[in-house]
């Protein structure tokens, strides 16, 4: 009977034993887990790098995210010297009578993948001497500032701003 009795209470002893070792080792996958994922949300953050491109016969403007993850575009736009008064593309801020070869129309709620890059004007010509209608596009893009408000894939918020005419000007 005493063999019995001792039996049980070392089945009851490793019972405990292997529930606090359980209950241990659900802590520490936790504990794992939380850091990877914060490790995982600082790894993978967007980088919004505004370029403008200023050759004889070349100008550009775009954004390239240089980041490690995805961003999302939630607001862009073009003001000269009230923020208030805002365009959201470089066409409804230019004379027409300028000439563009592409511009991008509206880029609110559009994404950048890591590494890629989207165009928001470029004027480029085949020409072998530099025009007049390059000085003009200059004249009108040294006027604006470009602002930027965007977000990674967890829902943080990151802004950036150009001022083009410390490029352009």
């Amino acid at each position: 009977m005493l063999d019995t009795v001792n039996s049980q209470m070392i089945i009851e002893n490793l019972d405990t034993i292997s529930n606090v070792f359980l209950a241990v080792s659900a802590f520490i996958a936790l504990c794992i887990a939380f850091r990877q994922n914060m490790l995982h949300k600082r790894s993978h953050r967007p980088y919004c790098d505004i370029y403008c491109i200023d050759f004889p016969r070349n100008i550009g403007i775009k954004l390239k995210n240089n980041g490690t993850g995805a961003m999302t575009i939630t607001s862009f736009g073009i003001y000269d010297n009230d923020p208030s008064e805002s365009h959201n593309n470089f066409r409804a801020c230019i004379d027409p009578k300028v000439s563009l070869t592409y511009y991008g129309v509206d880029i609110k709620d559009r994404s950048i993948a890591p590494g890629a890059s989207l165009t928001l004007l470029e004027k480029k010509d085949i020409d072998t001497e530099p025009s007049d209608k390059y000085k003009r596009l200059r004249e009108e893009l040294k006027k604006y500032t470009i602002r930027l408000t965007y977000k990674d894939m967890y829902g943080k918020k990151y802004s950036r701003d150009k001022d083009l005419s410390k490029i352009y000007g």
